[in-house]
């Protein structure tokens, strides 16, 4: 899964689209033009994708001993073009792939129930992790040092983080308010070293 923070909004252009919020222009081809989103995958294959590749020189990525940029680029690879049929898989994959799309077309290209386990396994990660970022973040007010002191906040300001405060030698801490509810963020604990 890729994601960009918000400041690269409308900046980005590639394979991966360009990060405005529209997928109305999400093929979008080196020199500009725009393939129409309902193009037919061997379309955005060729006309798409390819536009894409690139060489050697280009390439960012790093690679393992023995390795190199032709050991992962393949220009005569041909995709499938065709949508996986769950009906004409097994019971066994079914069991594996379920409702994933992904999995059967992996499955299906590589005849290959590990990888496409994998890919079922992935999948799931990124609904979690896109249902993890949808979350709204509650957080806790901002503490100050009491004067004489300091304190440590583990987990930030999250909510249900620990606050602990310590003072200085010669100081001893005291309590103004004990009324923390920190499900709901509406009051904390303040302290004072004296």
């Amino acid at each position: 899964m890729a994601t960009a923070i918000q400041q690269f909004t409308r900046s980005c252009k590639g394979f991966l689209g360009n990060f405005d919020g529209s997928t109305a222009n999400e093929f979008m081809l080196p020199d500009g033009t725009i393939l129409s989103a309902s193009s037919s995958m061997e379309r955005i294959h060729w006309d798409f994708g390819t536009k894409w590749i690139i060489n050697e020189n280009e390439s960012l990525f790093t690679y393992s001993l023995g390795e190199s940029y032709s050991s992962f680029a393949n220009p005569s690879f041909t995709s499938s073009f065709q949508y996986p049929d769950p009906s004409n898989a097994s019971s066994v994959v079914k069991a594996i792939c379920g409702h994933s799309l992904f999995c059967y077309y992996d499955y299906f290209a590589t005849g290959n129930l590990d990888f496409a386990e994998e890919t079922a396994k992935f999948e799931r990660e990124v609904i979690e992790t896109l249902g993890i970022l949808k979350r709204k973040v509650e957080m806790c007010p901002d503490f100050q040092n009491p004067a004489n002191g300091n304190f440590i906040a583990t987990s930030g300001y999250f909510s249900d983080s620990k606050i602990t405060f310590f003072c200085f030698t010669g100081s001893s801490l005291w309590e103004i308010n004990n009324d923390l509810q920190r499900k709901r963020l509406e009051r904390f604990t303040s302290k004072m070293c004296s």
